[in-house]
């Protein structure tokens, strides 16, 4: 940025060939520098071929499924309930767990179980192994499906968005060594159908955002993600829906109580439609709270939970 007089003034303006290097929420941020003569190269090829890429409703339908999907598997996991004894032991590595034995327990899940990614605890010293078995994944999954359709299901945690070379791409965390090419069209996409998601896990240091994407592997280039859907969750992987929930969610940890967080709604489902949303997962004596609003359970549990997985 750089300050300019402007008739008995002065504003403040964007440097030349810079828009799309700005945040994405950030008012100077321009995918097409609209006030220069040439558009940035990591852009160029997407904004030329916008009008014909983005096709609205095939990206909201494949976006609704992939949220569905992860609400079910969300649920299915247990990640939607809390107790004292979990705190500073939900790791990525206890989430992938749980994602990984839900996987078969769930309905909508299983039509996902074959082609599921989720990316393991990254540590530099393994580097290479833990690529080596990425890899050998992904092969088992394209030899898994019909059809050659080298294709997976993605679930981890956004790390970032950004402009590349060629494309946009999303950033994953655990995944350093690999970026994910956002098909053409899908970056202004998410700016539209995600902007309040994203302008709240911009803003708040509380907030992970979660990614579950269908992602084209072994391509020419990088892998591509072609539809993708968001869930903001908490630092305990508590899904939530805005800040007057993201607040309660706190106050109910804070008082070192157990309770089963609402979850997620499912994007297939009308608003009206709380038959998904108030389903709560069991409790250990059997009983299944009437409203899962963030329900805090019996405190008796608490004794019956002491040794329970996070």
């Amino acid at each position: 940025m750089y300050v300019a007089k402007a008739g008995h003034g002065f504003v403040l303006k964007r440097m030349p060939y810079t828009g799309s290097q700005h945040a994405v929420l950030c008012r100077s941020h321009d995918v097409v520098n609209r006030s220069e003569t040439r558009p940035q190269r990591p852009v160029r090829w997407l904004t030329r071929h916008r009008p014909r890429a983005i096709d609205d409703a095939r990206l909201q339908t494949s976006s609704d499924a992939l949220g569905a999907a992860l609400c079910s598997l969300w649920h299915a996991a247990e990640l939607t309930r809390w107790q004292p004894g979990f705190r500073g032991k939900r790791s990525w590595g206890t989430v992938r767990r749980h994602l990984l034995a839900a996987v078969t327990a769930s309905t909508e899940a299983n039509a996902i179980a074959r082609r599921l990614y989720v990316p393991e605890c990254f540590r530099p010293e393994q580097r290479e192994a833990i690529r080596m078995r990425r890899l050998g994944q992904w092969r088992q999954i394209c030899a898994s499906v019909p059809n050659a359709d080298c294709s997976v299901v993605l679930i981890g945690e956004l790390k970032a968005l950004s402009p590349a070379s060629q494309r946009f791409e999303a950033v994953i965390k655990h995944v350093p060594d690999e970026r994910f090419a956002l098909a053409d069209g899908l970056y202004s996409w998410i700016g539209e159908r995600f902007a309040g998601d994203l302008a709240w896990w911009a803003g708040n240091n509380e907030l992970r955002l979660i990614v579950i994407a269908s992602c084209r592997i072994f391509t020419v280039e990088r892998p591509v993600i072609d539809a993708l859907h968001l869930m903001p969750v908490t630092l305990q992987w508590l899904p939530v829906r805005d800040a007057e929930e993201l607040t309660r969610t706190h106050r109910l940890i804070a008082s070192g109580g157990t309770f089963v967080a609402r979850p997620p709604q499912n994007p297939g489902r009308s608003p009206d439609d709380t038959s998904f949303a108030n389903e709560a997962p069991r409790s250990p004596r059997g009983h299944r709270p009437a409203n899962v609003d963030a329900v805090e359970l019996p405190s008796s549990t608490h004794h019956d939970n002491a040794q329970s997985s996070p």
